[in-house]
């Protein structure tokens, strides 16, 4: 402590200073060789980066293009999706291009690969007679595109898990068809579902792509079947639909209008009504039978939102209308107007604010002759859905609503104490939430006061694949006379 005290060193052997200069002489080399290597790395990448402005502003131009593994595909369909690539001026442009014109080629519904290769032209630039450089070939260096492309298969199956046609229900699909019938991505497709709660239906539909709007839109035309009993009622529905329409979709936004035959035949289940051995009445029984109707059925949605099942932030809206017609006739049975919107505003990293709503409203016609005709099941159904109104249990005599509007206010975060990349985190939230459920069946709109089911509660929620969203509730009622406490699980993909 000393020699510390007064900077002194202590007497080293010559065997330590030996062992003390050889020590500092490693440490010299290989400060120099770090430092070595960090001025080769920087010098590499300022020639990388030299290299890439260089590129970037070469001047080039495509002049030829060769394509690969055509067979049924139209020259014409693919040969408007190359349009890009003879627009590029720089290399820059010819690799922003070349991106460009490879995902068109996949979304076309046609091709199972597509790769693109980009090579330099070898030609003489001089002129034969005067020996003189072309200008523009000067200033331009030539490049050619190479496209191989390997179509689909004409036939396909494939065999799938997708959200059933009841509540909590998952159902097993099987699907087989043709591919690209015409050379233009058409497909006739059959598909069939049997679901857990004994739902089933079949679907034949064929389609063709509407290229020039975007790779998402279509016209379409469908004839389908579904058998299954309904959510709380105690019917059993068979529904058989001839429809045609067509559908534009983009990023963002999605148009559709259809018109349709539905026939709906409607069987009352007297066995769930028994009660020792005397049967009850059911306000769904005068819903019951055989019912052909036409439809016209339009809808616009927007989504906003960062995902389909599990969003954090965004909006999304849509509103839609069908108007019932008297088959064969231009006389209107009923109208049904639908709008609801969903919106997430972040509050914090992982927190945000959700408020969501739903309207729908539906008229009968109360002309003469029409009063009786009863609007389908199917459609008044849908507003007391577990993921829509996360309230009680539907009534005892549940027969549909006309009129329902519903509104949600919650705050979802994810679940604490969890990595933010863990896969559980990604995939499950848990949230708080206050609900408000009103409907009439008389036709009006307005809404009463005393119609109002107001539940609070908290939950998890959370996606399974992509194939529908899960949530397990804890709900209290506000108001005596709506329901008990209690848990409530639904499964689907139709949330708000």
């Amino acid at each position: 402590m000393w020699w510390g005290l007064f900077n002194l060193r202590p007497h080293l052997s010559e065997e330590d200073e030996l062992k003390e200069k050889k020590n500092q002489l490693i440490r010299e080399i290989k400060e120099k060789k770090l430092r070595i290597k960090k001025l080769k790395q920087a010098r590499k990448e300022q020639r990388a980066e030299r290299f890439r402005s260089r590129m970037i502003n070469l001047k080039a131009r495509i002049e030829r293009v060769n394509i690969e593994g055509l067979g049924k595909t139209k020259d014409s369909l693919v040969l408007d999706r190359l349009g890009a690539l003879f627009k590029a001026e720089t290399f820059q442009d010819i690799v922003q291009a070349t991106k460009v014109v490879q995902n068109d080629l996949k979304n076309l519904g046609c091709f199972r690969l597509v790769d693109i290769y980009v090579d330099t032209i070898d030609k003489d630039k001089g002129d034969k007679d005067t020996g003189e450089e072309n200008e523009k070939d000067i200033n331009h260096k030539s490049y050619q595109v190479n496209i191989k492309v390997e179509e689909i298969g004409s036939v396909f199956i494939n065999l799938g898990i997708v959200p059933g046609n009841q509540e909590n229900e998952v159902s097993l699909a099987v699907r087989g068809g043709l591919n690209n019938l015409q050379g233009g991505g058409e497909r006739i497709e059959l598909e069939r579902t049997t679901g857990l709660f004994k739902s089933k239906q079949t679907i034949l539909s064929f389609y063709s792509p509407l290229h020039n709007i975007s790779q998402e839109s279509r016209v379409y035309m469908t004839l389908s079947e579904s058998r299954n009993p309904l959510s709380d009622m105690p019917v059993n529905q068979v529904k058989k639909v001839l429809s045609a329409g067509a559908r534009i979709n983009t990023s963002r936004i999605r148009v559709s209008s259809r018109i349709g035959l539905e026939h709906y035949s409607t069987i009352l289940d007297f066995s769930s009504l028994r009660t020792s051995n005397i049967h009850r009445w059911h306000p769904v029984s005068t819903r019951c039978g055989d019912q052909l109707i036409a439809t016209l059925h339009n809808s616009f949605n927007i989504n906003f939102q960062d995902s389909s099942l599990l969003p954090i932030h965004g909006f999304r809206s849509f509103i839609s209308h069908t108007a019932g017609l008297l088959p064969w006739s231009s006389s209107i049975l009923f109208h049904q107007f639908k709008f609801g919107f969903s919106a997430l505003y972040p509050l914090l990293k992982s927190v945000s604010l959700s408020c969501s709503g739903f309207l729908t409203h539906t008229t009968n016609n109360t002309q003469q002759g029409y009063s009786n005709i009863q609007v389908p099941l199917s459609y008044i159904s849908g507003s007391r859905s577990a993921l829509v109104f996360r309230g009680a249990d539907k009534p005892n005599l549940y027969a549909g609503d006309l009129t329902a509007a519903v509104v949600t206010a919650a705050i979802i975060s994810k679940l604490p104490l969890l990595r933010d990349h863990s896969m559980l985190c990604k995939h499950t939230r848990v949230h708080g939430f206050i609900t408000a459920h009103s409907h009439r069946n008389d036709g009006q709109l307005s809404i009463m006061r005393k119609d109002v089911n107001t539940y609070v509660g908290i939950g998890i929620i959370g996606k399974i694949s992509d194939i529908g969203r899960f949530e397990l509730n804890y709900t209290v009622p506000l108001y005596p006379g709506f329901g008990k406490p209690g848990f409530k699980f639904s499964f689907g993909s139709q949330f708000l």
